[in-house]
């Protein structure tokens, strides 16, 4: 069953310590019904605004289920929201009480929003995602990707302010949207909406840019969650039964009727109309299955004497292709027309890939899609292995991993280019059109030492959409990361990356006409600035620099203050870090687009910046204790 929208309100108040009650009784508008039903999930968001020494300690609603506690303390007016929901039963709430706003001083608003067809085991589809800032009373959730068909997508955020505003809608949610401002020693403001035409991958719901305030002791935070519609109606019925396919799918049948009847036999249902007819089920299961693309896989490995990538093997004719280059040779095709993903793992016991790999000659689109991965063993980290499959030589003119693919995904590869040439570059991306037709993901790569003598960049990128996550630049001639070489157009994604000790910028967004967000990400130790200019960036958000460029938090990069990474020496460059870094636990939860880190390591709230979580492993060597960094 499909999400609807039942009603919404919102409301506030100041001046009072007491819980208060809210009417969810007659008092809906903007959807199927002024009350809930039973049945339907009523979420209701809290904010409240404070200061030191008159902070509330919860928003929960008592006897719901509860959302995280939500607060921004780093400036002087304190942020806060929390979000409780519940499914009515039988005899619907009338009321939801309010909890104490948690002092006298502090200003309260609330938002409420009702939503039939929800799955009622599993309400919210994927991890909720938290964002928080400073500097401004305008919120901006952090992305998110859903999981189910169907889903929506709710934009919660709260801010705290001297004077507050109501918020004006953000993009996509302007629909039934709700906003309240209530005026006290501590102002609050509180907006919650909703978006329904989310189809498939990442979803980045737009921040306020109108409305609110923008002082510099203000704070925000904010929440985006995914609402989960209810499963298919399930089929117990045998063969021989009527069923009532009014409220579901045809895909639902076939699915639920398989394993009930033979291919060869049929089910009659009786139809809208009431008009009973023969449906062949081994057609429906064929139509349904058809258009689910083959996952073929193919392996590299440079110590291979070259067979046809078939098997990791090393010798004969089903051996591993010598060179990725070599593989893109052999392989390259229209996956549209094959139905297929091409999947290919690059392992070595030790010598690198000494030929520049060119990714060129398919036809792909967003389901079947190139995927180039380094095997478990031979993934990427945050510093040069030369144990580990690598892509290694000095390449003039080229770009060791040069990609025109529209739709690529790169996993755990690291590279390095050493030679001096123009354009000797690390990983060159091309996605061939405008941003909309390409999806390219980089992510858990190492950009190494590129030595091009004008723009030996490490990872450089054009014409298409690109998201990276958890990659290194470390030590190029050119810029770490640049976006929007030649002046095309580009829309980028950097999630939780580090670029130190470049030549060039650390973080390139290129001109302001491109779209670019970056999270959670580190540079230092560059000649050029940390960040370019703030104008290249849509958002920039928990990012830390050594130069304080583009308004972003400092670290120094060094091995004993800042951001005490292992090692800073060009060449021997480690950039995990160790304890008493300032990059750890300050990061925005992404959990809804990724959940690890370069090495694999699942992330825990608070999230750290960069590439690598930090962990210890003890260990006892005689009588000492010895610390592993990780």
């Amino acid at each position: 069953m499909a999400i609807q929208y039942v009603g919404g309100l919102d409301g506030g108040r100041v001046g009072s310590t007491s819980t208060t009650n809210v009417s969810i009784n007659g008092t809906l508008t903007g959807g199927l019904a002024s009350s809930p039903s039973e049945g339907d999930l009523v979420v209701i968001l809290i904010s409240a605004a404070s200061a030191s020494g008159y902070v509330p300690t919860t928003l929960a609603v008592s006897g719901w289920n509860n959302g995280t506690f939500r607060s921004n303390t780093g400036v002087a007016n304190y942020s806060y929201q929390q979000h409780s929901w519940k499914f009515m039963t039988a005899t619907p709430d009338t009321v939801i009480t309010v909890p104490s706003t948690g002092n006298i001083r502090n200003a309260q608003s609330w938002v409420v929003h009702v939503f039939r067809g929800v799955n009622a085991t599993t309400p919210f589809d994927v991890a909720t995602v938290f964002a928080s800032g400073t500097g401004t009373g305008r919120p901006n959730p952090g992305p998110i990707t859903p999981s189910t068909e169907g889903a929506w997508i709710l934009w919660m955020g709260a801010s705290a302010a001297a004077t507050g505003a109501l918020y004006t809608a953000p993009t996509n949610f302007s629909t039934n949207w709700h906003t309240d401002t209530r005026v006290d020693n501590y102002d609050s403001m509180v907006g919650f909406g909703y978006y329904t035409g989310w189809s498939s991958g990442q979803y980045d719901p737009a921040a306020i840019t109108a409305g609110g305030t923008t002082g510099a002791t203000d704070s925000w935070v904010a929440e985006t969650v995914v609402l989960r519609p209810s499963a298919a109606q399930s089929f117990n019925e045998t063969p021989s039964d009527t069923v009532n396919v009014s409220e579901v799918l045809v895909k639902s049948i076939a699915t639920a009727t398989t394993e009930l009847v033979s291919f060869s036999e049929t089910v009659t249902f009786q139809l809208f109309k009431n008009i009973n007819e023969t449906v062949n089920v081994s057609e429906i299961v064929t139509d349904d299955w058809s258009d689910i693309p083959t996952t073929v896989t193919r392996y590299v490995n440079p110590h291979s004497t070259g067979g046809d990538g078939t098997t990791p093997n090393l010798t004969g004719t089903t051996a591993a292709y010598a060179s990725l280059n070599a593989w893109n040779t052999a392989r390259a095709r229209n996956l549209i027309s094959a139905n297929e993903i091409e999947e290919v793992i690059c392992e070595t016991e030790s010598n690198a890939d000494t030929v520049p790999a060119s990714i060129a000659g398919w036809t792909t689109d967003a389901t079947r899609y190139v995927h180039i991965k380094a095997g478990d063993n031979d993934r990427a980290s945050t510093t040069w292995d030369a144990t580990k499959y690598r892509i290694d030589g000095a390449f003039e003119f080229l770009s060791a991993f040069d990609s025109d693919a529209q739709h690529l995904r790169v996993e755990g590869i690291q590279c390095r280019n050493s030679s001096t040439g123009v354009d000797s570059t690390n990983f060159k991306l091309d996605g061939g059109g405008a941003p909309a037709n390409s999806d390219i993901r980089l992510i858990g790569c190492l950009a190494w030492y590129a030595a091009g003598s004008t723009t030996g960049h490490g990872f450089l990128v054009r014409n298409g959409t690109f998201t990276f996550i958890n990659c290194v630049a470390v030590g190029n001639t050119g810029d770490g990361f640049q976006t929007d070489f030649d002046a095309s157009g580009v829309t980028s994604y950097l999630y939780n990356c580090i670029s130190v000790g470049n030549v060039g910028l650390g973080f390139n967004g290129g001109s302001a006409s491109n779209t670019n967000t970056i999270r959670n990400c580190y540079a230092g130790g560059n000649t050029g600035n940390d960040i370019s200019s703030v104008s290249a960036w849509d958002t920039i958000q928990t990012c830390y620099t050594e130069d304080g460029t583009a308004s972003t938090l400092t670290a120094a990069y060094s091995t004993t203050s800042g951001a005490y990474f292992i090692n800073v020496t060009p060449g021997n460059t480690n950039v995990r870090f160790t304890s008493p870094s300032a990059l750890r636990g300050v990061g925005t939860d992404l959990s809804g687009t990724f959940t690890t880190d370069i090495d694999g390591i699942t992330r825990t709230v608070p999230w750290d910046i960069g590439a690598s979580v930090y962990q210890v492993v003890a260990s006892s060597q005689g009588n000492f204790l010895i610390f592993m960094i990780g």
